[in-house]
């Protein structure tokens, strides 16, 4: 869930900050000739980049400068003079597909008026919409809903000259002050970091709720997340990037390559992730106890119990009521189940089943003992269904 209460859509991804180093081959005029899928002159080198033949720009926008980006990006270059200056910082904003167009032009007017009103840099906003692909087998259009927008920054400050004209004076130190605020605190740049990252979390769950839109989006880290109750405890997967998806692709790829390797420990890292995220739901349903969680995940049953208590104080919920709605429920359906039959033959046969059921479940509950987690946890989870547990018992048997 997010931190609102509502539930989470974690497959939007996360805002980048990318720095445009001179060091490193960068040039804020190639970038915004990028972004903003147009031609645009360097004045400082006299290079010329074209990038107008891409198609996927909807809205591009300069904030904070009396002049188009052109003159902007000139103004970026001239004022850096040395061979490692940093020009410019490209942040890549990501949006959720469910919101209209003017929302997302709106959203990203708002934050580079932010950005201004913030550290008086001058930004230039460019929407980007999703990359679609034809099927060839069925002939639809299908796209990855990957909507987001590019907002290139100055690294300095935008002041007004004496005769009235805009230009760019001081750095913005603070972005990359090393310092720390506070001792044992984080540096400045990253608590500034974080800001705009919080910034950007809180225009984009407005535009949500403006628009009737359900779920929330939640950029902090996973663990900041499980510390707060608000999310499964997770593995983290490994980001593969287009080269590698490429490769994995590429049938002619070479065997050596790290790709396949990858991807397989991706999936594993996914797998044992969909079982934790089930025992906590199963705990959370009173189907599993804390302690039976803290066994199969081999760790302390205080730190479990500190980790559930959070979920519990986050979502409001009277754990004592709903665990006694849920014994009433359970004993109830338990009664149903066992209740005598007019053929003798019949009732034996559900006792013996009823005892075969219990006896498998007691085994399962002391595997974790001596298994790893992943099998502890499967174990556990495999008493909530019968078929379920014969299923991974054939797999472990395979196995």
């Amino acid at each position: 869930m997010s931190r609102c209460g509502r539930p989470l859509n974690d497959k939007i991804g996360r805002p980048q900050l990318l720095i445009v180093r001179r060091a490193s081959g960068g040039n804020a005029v190639r970038t915004a000739a990028y972004n903003a899928r147009a031609a645009l002159t360097d004045a400082r080198t006299g290079e010329r980049f074209s990038y107008a033949w891409r198609t996927d720009c909807e809205a591009v926008e300069v904030i904070g400068w009396n002049g188009d980006a052109g003159s902007l990006w000139d103004a970026a270059e001239k004022a850096e003079r040395k061979g490692n200056a940093q020009v410019a910082r490209n942040i890549i904003l990501p949006l959720p597909a469910d919101i209209p167009l003017s929302e997302m032009k709106r959203l990203g007017r708002e934050y580079s008026d932010w950005l201004h009103a913030e550290y008086g840099t001058a930004s230039m906003v460019a929407l980007h919409r999703p990359e679609e692909k034809i099927d060839p087998k069925t002939g639809e259009t299908r796209s990855n809903g990957n909507w987001h927008i590019h907002v290139l920054e100055t690294t300095r400050r935008v002041e007004t000259g004496a005769d009235g004209r805009t230009m760019l004076g001081e750095k913005t130190r603070e972005m990359t002050d090393t310092n720390s605020a506070e001792k044992g605190g984080p540096s400045r740049s990253k608590a500034e970091l974080r800001k705009r990252r919080d910034a950007w979390e809180d225009m984009t769950n407005a535009a949500l709720a403006r628009n009737g839109i359900v779920y929330r989006v939640d950029f902090s880290a996973y663990a900041e997340q499980v510390a707060e109750g608000r999310r499964a405890p997770q593995e983290p997967t490994e980001h593969l990037g287009p080269v590698l998806h490429k490769g994995r692709r590429d049938r002619k790829a070479d065997r050596a390559s790290p790709a396949p390797r990858k991807f397989a420990a991706n999936l594993r890292r996914r797998k044992r992730n969909t079982t934790i995220a089930r025992a906590v739901a199963a705990v959370l349903d009173d189907v599993m106890t804390v302690e039976d969680y803290a066994a199969a995940r081999e760790e302390p049953a205080d730190m479990a119990e500190d980790f559930f208590r959070a979920i519990w104080a986050r979502l409001g919920k009277n754990r004592a009521r709903a665990a006694a709605r849920k014994r009433k429920e359970v004993e109830k359906a338990r009664k149903a189940t066992t209740a005598p039959s007019a053929d003798p033959a019949e009732a034996e046969k559900e006792r013996n089943r009823q005892a075969a059921i219990t006896r498998r479940v007691n085994e399962r509950r002391e595997a974790p003992k001596g298994g790893t987690r992943e099998k502890g946890l499967a174990a556990v989870m495999g008493a909530k269904d019968r078929q379920k547990r014969e299923r991974a018992r054939r797999r472990q048997i395979v196995k």
